[in-house]
C-alpha cells in the first residue's frame, strides 16, 4: 500500500492497522510510519 501525506510525501509499505484517525505503515526497511487524521490517504498499489 502506498500511503500519502498532503504535502506529497509518499511511504509505500505494509499497513499495520488504521482507523479514521490514525495510520501505522511499516516500510521495506522496517521504518514505521504514524499518520494522524486527514494527514494521509491510502491507495492500492498499481
Amino acid at each position: 500500500m502506498f500511503a500519502s501525506t498532503t504535502h506529497g510525501e509518499e511511504f509505500e509499505g505494509v499497513i499495520d492497522w488504521f482507523d479514521n484517525y490514525n495510520i501505522s505503515l511499516e516500510t521495506e526497511d522496517g521504518e514505521v510510519v504514524l499518520f494522524k487524521g486527514t494527514m494521509a490517504y491510502i491507495k492500492p498499489v498499481e
